[in-house]
């Protein structure tokens, strides 16, 4: 039995939490140049300004409580209908390193879609934790926290296909986040003890256990 890696949902908390504080689309990229990736996966189409993208690297995290258990032995993701049956998924506790870039063609004003907007929006969003988000993965639920860099420089630059003014503002942030292998353990579910009598093995008691 597989299971979508817990990864996936690690990413697509982080990708909607960000358009949600900024108003604008997040796109995840895979090389340093990032707008042309951008225009690669649009088929050469430009995005309208602003947009955010994300570059993204891993690396494990070893300050997390008793990684060395979860990875191993697991959690129990799922339940099967008949209660008798369990599966457990391996985790390991794992840092999500984002570079974010945010392109826009405005540096200031009213709206949300400027340099001075952004900037303004990540200070306080670093401040106040507004990053971070919440995943549910089968039976797990798990707190994401997200540490934001207090760092936010810009760089203006001219468009080489549009001929006008484009900003682009590069920060950074580290999500403190799972992987998991995709294939499930399977374990059963004790659900009563037998307690037998030292003398001749009889006249058991039987206590049933609570299932969370």
């Amino acid at each position: 039995m597989k299971l979508q890696p817990i990864d996936d949902f690690v990413k697509a908390g982080f990708q909607e939490r960000m358009q949600q504080q900024f108003k604008r689309p997040m796109i995840y990229v895979t090389s340093p140049d990032k707008s042309r990736t951008v225009e690669h996966m649009l088929d050469g189409k430009r995005l309208e300004y602003p947009y955010l993208t994300a570059l993204m690297q891993l690396s494990p995290n070893t300050e997390s409580y008793n990684p060395n258990f979860i990875s191993r032995k697991g959690l129990v993701a799922l339940v099967d209908a008949d209660g008798l049956t369990a599966h457990r998924v391996r985790i390991l506790p794992t840092n999500f390193d984002v570079e974010i870039t945010y392109y826009t063609n405005k540096f200031s004003g009213p709206e949300d879609d400027n340099v001075s907007f952004f900037i303004r929006r990540w200070l306080f969003a670093r401040r106040n934790g507004s990053l971070s988000f919440t995943i549910n993965y089968g039976r797990l639920k798990s707190g994401i926290q997200v540490t934001a860099s207090d760092q936010v420089p810009f760089t203006p630059r001219d468009a080489p296909t549009e001929g006008i003014s484009e900003y682009q503002v590069t920060t950074s942030a580290t999500i403190h986040g799972y992987i998991s292998e995709p294939v499930l353990g399977t374990v059963g579910i004790v659900n009563t003890v037998a307690l037998l009598e030292a003398e001749g093995l009889s006249g058991g008691q039987f206590f049933p256990f609570e299932r969370g």
